[in-house]
């Protein structure tokens, strides 16, 4: 029930950004939808994990290009490379279970 109210709340982020994409709201909403995205892929079950870091990858890169100097670029920057870390762990224990 957490991760399905967590993906409720990314959507309406989502549909924020695309009813109002001229809101001056719209890097605070570009960065929550992002965090969002960030808290539903660390909390994923293994199976779901890997597909939404790379969600969340997608949303800090939109969240950079459309801001590159952000209020939230510090933040941002160090939940990206969390999740960067948490990619490669991913792959690199997924190559070792082919192996054995």
């Amino acid at each position: 029930m957490y991760i399905s109210l967590k993906y409720d709340i990314t959507e309406e982020q989502g549909n924020f950004l695309l009813d109002f994409p001229g809101s001056s709201l719209k890097e605070d909403a570009l960065y929550y939808k992002f965090n969002s995205e960030y808290n539903l892929a660390i909390l994923s079950i293994k199976s779901l994990k890997q597909q939404r870091i790379a969600n969340a990858l997608a949303d800090y890169k939109v969240l950079v290009n459309a801001f590159p100097e952000t209020k939230f670029l510090d933040e941002a920057t160090e939940l990206k490379e969390e999740l960067g870390c948490g990619y490669k762990f991913l792959s690199n224990d997924e190559a070792h279970v082919g192996l054995n």
